[in-house]
């Protein structure tokens, strides 16, 4: 991941892998941002970038300068992480790089698509940004707001699945590859979360045969879960500010049913508390599936 944040700051959600370190012993937090880190192993990861010791740019001190009082509750989450995304764009540019930079700039952002009053909230959220960010971190407030847009278009849910729960977002992130898959009601590929060495991983994996030359598009969250057309169009052109037309949306209403009921017996997990979609275990088995969300195997 190029950045993660939690919905919830302080104790419970790593800064590092966005484990809960529920089973750990070794938790680490930050006296100064109110960060948190899941094991001792992650604060050392993090421990450098996050504080920049003696420094006034690191991303510690510019998330304690984010005042988040004017901000909406829903806001929070995403100014913290463009706080994090641009302290490490500055880092990179001294660094001579410009890898973040070139990545934001090829993401869609549809800023000309978001509803006047979303783009007078990101406006502020953005004035509230600049003023947390050292000199060395600051863009333009213009060129701010369309990286805003771009976030909320290109950003990737991380779900925890608990026993007898539902799945629950935790928090969400940018991951350079991912962002780049287009949607489609009826996806032929998922995604598959896991902390691998301390790190929040995320595979791509393909539900079905997939033929030569053939798009791979995921589900945006939970739009394959809508079985009115109308209600899943509303909702991604609200959400992601565009119009679906993939071959769910621009079927026929008994062509559509027959669809969804042939897709949710394929690919729908059975735990009532999920819904996540299953993906063929292995090629020579392709009738034995594992749900991508919360790791149960069906027959």
């Amino acid at each position: 991941a190029l950045v993660l944040v939690g919905l919830q700051e302080g104790p419970g959600t790593c800064m590092y892998c966005m484990g809960s370190g529920e089973a750990l012993e070794h938790p680490r937090s930050c006296r100064d941002c109110n960060g948190w880190w899941c094991s001792e192993q992650c604060w050392r990861e993090d421990e450098e970038r996050h504080q920049r010791k003696g420094s006034r740019d690191g991303e510690c001190n510019s998330l304690m300068r984010l005042d988040r009082e004017l901000l909406r509750v829903d806001d929070v989450p995403l100014a913290r992480l463009m706080v994090m995304l641009l302290c490490r764009m500055a880092e990179e540019s001294l660094r001579g790089s410009s890898k973040i930079r070139d990545l934001l700039d090829r993401l869609a952002s549809n800023e000309d698509r978001v509803p006047a009053a979303r783009r007078s909230e990101l406006s502020l959220v953005a004035s509230i940004i600049l003023d947390a960010l050292p000199l060395s971190a600051r863009i333009e407030e213009e060129e701010l707001e369309v990286i805003l847009c771009a976030e909320q278009s290109n950003s990737v849910g991380i779900w925890k699945k608990e026993e007898g729960k539902r799945v629950a977002m935790i928090g969400f992130g940018i991951f350079p590859r991912v962002c780049f898959l287009n949607h489609s009601c009826l996806p032929n590929v998922t995604i598959v979360q896991r902390v691998e060495s301390n790190k929040r991983l995320l595979s791509v994996v393909t539900l079905r045969e997939i033929v030569a030359g053939e798009e791979l598009c995921i589900s945006y969250s939970d739009a394959s879960l809508m079985e009115n057309k109308e209600e899943r169009r509303d909702w991604l052109h609200k959400v992601y500010q565009f119009l679906c037309s993939c071959p769910l949306c621009v079927a026929g209403p008994e062509e559509e049913r027959q669809l969804i009921e042939a897709f949710n017996r394929s690919h729908r997990c059975t735990d009532s508390f999920c819904e996540g979609l299953c993906f063929p275990s292995s090629p020579s088995s392709p009738r034995q599936t594992t749900c991508g969300t919360c790791g149960r195997r069906r027959e």
